[in-house]
C-alpha cells in the first residue's frame, strides 16, 4: 500500500499558545523577543523528516558530441546513509524520467518506507501504475515501474509513504541527494545500486499494416512481390 503526500511550500508554521490571545492587538507586547522563546512557539510541519530518505536525479549533457549521462542519488539524514544509483537507461530510455524512477526504485530496494522526492511527475506515474496498470503497458519505463517499484510497494509489510518536496529550497536532504546524483551521472561505474537496463520499449510491438494499392496481376512476378523501395510498396499504419 502506498500513500502519496504533498508537503506545504513552507517548512514550518507558527503556532502560538492560547494565552497569547489576539496577535493583531498585542503584536508588540506578546511576541517573544528571545530566540529560545520563539523556538517553543514554532512547530515543524514534518517533525519526522530526518527519518525520510531523499532521492534526486541528475542529467548531464555534453554540448560537443550531444551525449547524455543520467544518475540518481539517495540520502538518509538520520543514518547519514548515501546511495549512488545507476539508472541503466539505453536508447530512448535514457532520460531524466528514468533517473527519477530509478532513484525511487533504489530507495525501495533499500527497504525505506518514507521517501521524499522533488519530482511530481514520477509520483504521478507511480500512482497511475497502482490505480490504472493498463495505462502503462506502452510506457517507456513499464518494466521499471512494474517489476521493481510496484512489486516492492505491494510486497512491503509496511505502508510506503511518498512525499513531494520543493526543489532548490535549501532542504538538506534534497541538496545532499542532488550532489550524489551529480556524482552518479559523472561516473559510469562504482554505483551502489545499479538498475538493469531495459530493452527498447517498442521492439516487441507489431504494427498492423495493409497494402493500399497492390500492383495489377499483369505485372511481372518481380513486381507482384512488392520489393522494398518499389513504388507499389506503399503501406499505411493505422
Amino acid at each position: 500500500m502506498a500513500k502519496i503526500c504533498r508537503l506545504p511550500k513552507d517548512s514550518i508554521t507558527t503556532v502560538f499558545n492560547a494565552n497569547i490571545g489576539n496577535i493583531s492587538d498585542t503584536l508588540h507586547s506578546q511576541v517573544p523577543s528571545h530566540p529560545m522563546q520563539l523556538k517553543r512557539l514554532l512547530k515543524l510541519k514534518a517533525p519526522d523528516c530526518k527519518k525520510w530518505a531523499f532521492t534526486v536525479r541528475n542529467c548531464i549533457t555534453d554540448r560537443e558530441n550531444g551525449s547524455r549521462s543520467i544518475g540518481a542519488g539517495v540520502y538518509h539524514p538520520r543514518f547519514n546513509k548515501i546511495i549512488t544509483v545507476e539508472p541503466g537507461g539505453t536508447s530512448i530510455n535514457e532520460n531524466i524520467n528514468r533517473a527519477e524512477l530509478a532513484g525511487i526504485a533504489a530507495t525501495l530496494i533499500s527497504e525505506h518506507t518514507h521517501i521524499a522526492t522533488d519530482s511530481a511527475g514520477a509520483l504521478w506515474q507511480i500512482k497511475n501504475s497502482i490505480l490504472y496498470p493498463q495505462r502503462i503497458k506502452r510506457h517507456k519505463h513499464a518494466k521499471l515501474l512494474e517489476t521493481i517499484i510496484i512489486h516492492h510497494i505491494q510486497s512491503s509489510k509496511d505502508t510506503i509513504h511518498l512525499y513531494k518536496v520543493k526543489a532548490h529550497a535549501d532542504i538538506l536532504g534534497i541538496e545532499c541527494a542532488d550532489a550524489l546524483a551529480k556524482c552518479s551521472a559523472e561516473n559510469q561505474s562504482g554505483h551502489d545500486i545499479p538498475i538493469n537496463a531495459d530493452a527498447h520499449p517498442h521492439s516487441s510491438i507489431l504494427w498492423p499494416a495493409r497494402v493500399e494499392n497492390p500492383p495489377p496481376a499483369c505485372l511481372p512476378d518481380t513486381l507482384n512481390t512488392c520489393q522494398p523501395g518499389h513504388p507499389a510498396d506503399r503501406f499505411s499504419i493505422f
